[in-house]
Order: structure tokens, then sequence, then C-alpha cells
């Protein structure tokens, strides 16, 4: 389960990164806007289901605290995607590794 809390963390970053996103750019490039809001309610599923599942151990994140207190960062839209790219990549061996873990300790 303590492998779950960082997931979960970075699950909820880029719920919020995406979410921000979406709203920013619906002005001026409205299918833009579209992916970045589809991607961040993909996020917040994921970072639902961990936290959810961590309650299973006794163990929960409170969410909320990232959303009161954020501050911005200007990145440009090439290092957003490109970070996007990279941690789809490790989330996804990070999600193998979890499962891994649970098999061997099913208790």
């Amino acid at each position: 389960a303590s492998r779950s809390t960082p997931t979960c963390t970075a699950e909820f970053s880029g719920f919020l990164l995406y979410k921000e996103l979406g709203r920013r750019l619906k002005a001026t490039n409205p299918v833009v806007a579209e992916i970045f809001t589809l991607m961040s309610r993909d996020e917040a599923r994921h970072a639902g289901f961990l936290n959810k599942a961590m309650s299973d151990f006794n163990l929960a994140l409170d969410l909320g605290f990232l959303t009161k207190n954020r501050k911005y960062t200007f990145f440009k839209p090439k290092f957003i995607i490109y970070a996007t790219y990279l941690s789809e990549k490790i989330g996804y061996w990070r999600y193998i590794s979890i499962y891994r873990h649970l098999q061997r300790n099913p208790d």
C-alpha cells in the first residue's frame, strides 16, 4: 500500500493540471481543451481508485489538501506534453509493480 501513496498523489496532481489546462484553453483551443478535460477525468478516476484501494489497508489521502494548497508554475506546452508521456510510461510500470506486490502479499 505504501507504493500506492505517491502514485495516488501523482494521479490527482495530473487531474488538477489537466483540469486547469482544459479550463484555460477552452476559449482559444476548444479541441485541445476537451482532450485535457478528458485526461483530467481519467486521472481523477485513477486517483479515486487508488485511494479506495488504500482504504482496504486503513490508509487514505486527503486529496482535497492538494486543491487548497496549490501554486502554479508556468511550463511551455512541449514540457507538459513530454512530462505527460513520461508520467504515463512510469505510471504503467508503477501499476504493474503494485499488482505484483499485492499478488505476493494478498493479506
